[in-house]
Formats: structure tokens, C-alpha cells, sequence
């Protein structure tokens, strides 16, 4: 027998339900929506079984609350996806699972002003989205340098001793008294908080790969498909130039048209940078958006009717994909 403790109850439902405020306002915050378009919360799970629970977060949070089911089933399902898309699984391998670096990568650099107090230059800024690569080109700071000393840190504090030292590492660069010698650094974080670092010489091509790692040297090792992926993912996510260029033709047509269709591209500029922002985890769905929006401006630059050209308003398949 057991004696039904009210207040330890309320104690374990207020503890679930900050746990899911926490939860949706972290998403609401990552993915740039607001409060608003938030339209139901599904309970997965073997707490979301309790009544008492289901009824409590309804009335707290003011949005109807779904359960399914099979709901301990959706967690291993969702486990399961979230492994394959991590792992960048072949079936899956157009879908990306996202997060926000919470803190700047940087690495130190020469003070000219006082050398004996490095500075902080950041590659990877904080809330960035992850998986991220980023480079920067430097050089030797003395003519005749053969060694450069790669120092990696946390943070991004004005100068270098003021952040988290993470390691460092030297890479060789020829002797060279009539000129400097420069390198590409590459940082590369994806979200199981592995940052490889990278520095490619370039009058030599040497390419040096380290693993951030316990201690304070840099672990070497050699090319892997881990990195290779996360470069892959970062480009896609981040690589705007068909973006830019087709806000730029939309500018232009914008720039030569009447005004009732005028009023139909600031719909599309709006509308297609929204849901840009809305895809980032998606390549395959963006790159099908730019495909869609192309293939608008070509038939309005053909002069066709605009009423037939709203895409905005067509319905969705089931994954949320715009039907031609």
C-alpha cells in the first residue's frame, strides 16, 4: 500500500513543466519563430501516460496538449532518426540535425602593439549554427619563420590569455627571408563537440589536420569522413550565393514591372527568405524553394499573369513540400 501524496505530485508536474517551457522556449528562441505559431504540444514517453500530467500542462501552457498510441514507441523512432541523420545515413542524408554553438572558437594572433600580449581572433562566432566550418587566412609574423605556433581557444575575449585554452599545435613552414609565409586555418565543429582544427600551408600545400582533445596538445590525425561531412553540411547551410542571386534578380524584375506585381515580389522576397531561414536543416527542400522561385521569375519575366504564379498559397504534401 502507498498513501497518495498530492504536493509530491504537483512537485513532479511543475518540475516536467518548467522542463518543457525551458524546451520550447529554447526552440521557439533557435528557430527565430514566435510564441504564436506554436499550435499544440505532443506528449511522447511513459510520464506523458499520466492524466493528471496531460491535464496540468494543458491548463499551464494554454495549448492543446496530443498524445498518440504508441507514444514510448515515437521516442525510440525519434532516437532512431536522430542517430541516422547524425551519422549522415544514406536514406536520410538530405535531412540535418542543427544546434547553436554556445560559446566563440578562436585562436591567438600577433599584437603589434604589445607582443607579449596576444589577441583573440574568433573563426567561429557564438550561436552559430552547427555543423560549421570556417576559414581564415594568416601569415608569419617574422620574415625567415619556420614554425607557427596554432593556438586554439574558447571564447572571445579581446586577448587570447583572458579565454579557455583548449590546445594548440606547430606546423612547419619553409624558411623564407625575402618574403612572409601564409596559411589557411580552418576550424571545423559539428555537434557531437568534436572541432577539428586545420592549416594548409600554401607555397607547399602541407595540410595538417588536429583534434581538439584531453590536454594541451593538438591530436593529430589524418583525413577522416567525419570531417569531410561536416564541411559538406556546412557549405550547404551556409553557402548563399544562389540565394543572394536570386534576391538580387527578384530586386531587379522588382525594379521593372507594374506595381500589382510589384506588390507580388515583396511578397515572394519576404516569403522566400522566411522560409529559407525556416529549411536551414533541410538542403533538399531549399534547393527545391530556389528551383520553385526561379522558375517564377522566368515566367513573370515572360510576362505571364501573376495570379497563376502564388506559391505561397498552393497546398503541401505531407512533408510539408510545396506541389508544383
Amino acid at each position: 500500500n502507498c498513501i497518495f501524496d498530492e504536493n509530491v505530485l504537483f512537485n513532479i508536474t511543475h518540475s516536467l513543466l518548467e522542463s518543457c517551457k525551458n524546451v520550447i522556449g529554447k526552440a521557439v528562441k533557435d528557430s527565430g519563430f514566435s510564441a504564436s505559431e506554436l499550435d499544440s504540444l505532443i506528449l511522447v514517453g511513459g510520464s506523458s501516460q499520466m492524466p493528471v500530467l496531460q491535464h496540468y500542462l494543458s491548463a499551464a501552457l494554454n495549448i492543446p496538449v496530443l498524445k498518440e498510441e504508441h507514444m514510448d514507441s515515437l521516442v525510440a523512432l525519434g532516437l532512431g532518426k536522430y542517430i541516422g541523420i547524425k551519422q549522415r545515413d544514406e536514406n536520410i542524408k538530405d535531412v540535418v540535425v542543427t544546434d547553436i554553438c554556445p560559446f566563440s572558437l578562436s585562436t591567438s594572433t600577433y599584437n603589434e602593439q604589445n607582443p607579449d600580449l596576444e589577441l583573440s581572433t574568433v573563426l567561429i562566432p557564438k550561436n552559430s549554427v552547427l555543423p560549421t566550418s570556417k576559414k581564415m587566412t594568416l601569415r608569419t609574423v617574422h620574415k625567415g619563420q619556420t614554425k607557427v605556433n596554432i593556438s586554439v581557444f574558447q571564447g572571445q575575449a579581446m586577448y587570447a590569455k583572458e579565454n579557455l585554452f583548449l590546445g594548440q599545435a606547430f606546423i612547419h613552414v619553409p624558411r623564407n627571408m625575402r618574403d612572409y609565409e601564409s596559411f589557411d586555418l580552418i576550424y571545423s565543429y559539428d555537434m557531437n563537440s568534436m572541432l577539428y582544427v586545420e592549416a594548409i600551408v600554401h607555397s607547399t600545400k602541407e595540410h595538417y589536420i588536429f583534434r581538439v582533445s584531453k590536454g594541451d596538445v593538438l591530436e593529430k590525425v589524418d583525413a577522416s569522413i567525419r570531417l569531410d561531412s561536416i564541411k559538406e553540411v556546412s557549405l550547404a547551410l551556409y553557402q548563399n550565393n544562389e540565394v543572394d542571386a536570386l534576391l538580387a534578380r527578384i530586386e531587379r524584375i522588382y525594379q521593372e514591372v507594374d506595381e500589382e506585381t510589384q506588390d507580388y515580389l515583396m511578397r515572394l522576397h519576404a516569403e522566400f527568405t522566411k522560409d529559407m531561414q525556416t529549411l536551414i536543416n533541410n538542403i533538399q527542400k531549399r534547393k527545391r524553394l530556389i528551383n520553385q522561385v526561379s522558375s517564377i521569375l522566368d515566367q513573370i519575366e515572360a510576362c505571364q499573369d501573376v495570379d497563376q504564379l502564388d506559391i505561397f498559397n498552393q497546398e503541401e504534401d505531407e512533408e510539408g513540400e510545396y506541389l508544383a
